[in-house]
């Protein structure tokens, strides 16, 4: 969608905007509509919330009440969702992000290691599917992002790593499954090609080590919605990453050892030719 909406000069939220009326109604729904509310505005709940993700990818630095203004002015016949709500929908999609934009801690490692492990597919009490996805710096095993995800898809994956390369930095590598979207076959994947672009080199996984382990109980047990099991990810993350000592570790906890890399992520790429 990126590189479509970039051929054709149009922001991403016109694009997905565009795309949803197609759903709707076909080729004669892509006729210009007037701006008055109409009876049944924007039905597709997946289509709010991908436009909602959209506009955070345009502009990462928006907090929810900002993009919801935004999202109002350039489509007003949208019923868009409040911002707490909003809040909710970046934080399930991983793309929260510090107030200061970074973890605290002084200095930095200059050979950081990321490992991505993905889960099966569970489900919440409401039925809803989610895949658990973790992000860890393989040196001091501190969790960077633990994730409910309802699809794995490289887009969906690529929102997360951007936040998390955001708030963190960029590691020099990074170790992920050998398999779609990391890897396609015999060749990278738009994915691992756009972490090369970053200067961080792709590390393929064998199948059996690409899987999270076990979960904890306290952590698979199903929860009512995605946004419950979301928290319980949430709270596991902050007691393993701030209150369980490792001995690997020498006693000290994961938060104590890690450090963010001083590699910050670019404003924008230089164009591969």
């Amino acid at each position: 969608m990126t590189e479509l909406c970039r051929r054709y000069g149009i922001s991403r939220i016109t694009g997905y905007k565009w795309l949803s009326r197609y759903q709707e109604g076909g080729a004669t729904a892509l006729q210009d509509r007037s701006h008055a509310p109409h009876s049944h505005p924007f039905q597709i709940l997946d289509a709010v919330e991908e436009a909602i993700l959209a506009a955070r990818s345009r502009n990462p630095r928006w907090g929810p009440a900002k993009l919801r203004h935004w999202l109002e002015e350039t489509a007003p016949e949208v019923k868009w969702p409040a911002p707490s709500t909003i809040a909710n929908i970046l934080n399930r999609n991983g793309l929260s992000v510090s107030r200061n934009g970074r973890q605290s801690g002084a200095g930095g490692t200059s050979d950081q290691i990321w490992r991505v492990e993905l889960g099966e597919t569970l489900h919440c009490l409401d039925g809803q599917g989610y895949f658990p996805v973790r992000i860890t710096d393989s040196r001091s095993g501190f969790l960077l992002r633990f994730q409910v995800l309802r699809c794995r898809d490289a887009a969906t994956l690529g929102r997360l790593f951007e936040a998390a390369f955001r708030e963190f930095g960029l590691p020099h590598g990074m170790r992920a499954p050998g398999v779609p979207p990391f890897f396609a076959g015999g060749r990278l994947s738009d994915l691992a090609a756009w972490w090369i672009r970053l200067a961080i080199q792709p590390v393929r996984l064998p199948p059996h080590k690409a899987l999270c382990p076990q979960l904890p109980e306290a952590v698979r047990a199903p929860r009512a919605s995605l946004r419950e099991q979301q928290r319980a990810f949430n709270d596991f993350r902050h007691r393993y990453n701030h209150g369980l000592p490792q001995k690997r570790l020498g006693g000290r906890a994961p938060a104590d050892v890690y450090r963010p890399s001083t590699r910050r992520y670019p404003s924008e790429l230089v164009p591969v030719l």
